[in-house]
């Protein structure tokens, strides 16, 4: 083993894990924000029509980090698809775990184009 090996083995490995690390808490803000925006923002304002100005200036507040989160989601799980399978079309269509990554990806797809059509409506 060359000894500049190691260490570039070591900073990829640390690299990989810092994207992974990316990928799940973009997820979760993403997950989290929704969650919360369906499940608290829109109950209340239904509710208590005099919250809704306090509800609204956050909901926009996440509503303008949401384009920079699905796209941290989207190239994080590129890369790591690139990694672990590669991204030719028979790799990712030729195994179970390209399977799965083909339906992330429409998930992905579905749930970004739900929260544009509803953003155009509500602006």
């Amino acid at each position: 083993m060359i000894p500049q090996e190691r260490p570039r083995r070591r900073f990829r490995r640390i690299y990989d894990w810092a994207i992974r690390a990316g990928h799940l808490a973009a997820f979760s803000l993403w997950i989290g924000g929704a969650g919360w925006h369906n499940f608290v923002v829109l109950p209340t304002v239904r509710s208590r029509p005099d919250a809704d100005d306090a509800l609204r200036s956050q909901a926009r507040a996440f509503r303008r980090h949401l384009p920079a989160v699905i796209a941290l989601v989207f190239l994080t799980g590129l890369y790591q698809t690139d990694r672990l399978l590669g991204l030719a079309p028979s790799a990712v269509l030729g195994s179970r775990l390209g399977h799965l990554v083909g339906f992330k990806l429409l998930v992905l797809t579905t749930l970004t184009a739900m929260v544009a059509a509803t953003y155009r409506r509500t602006v």
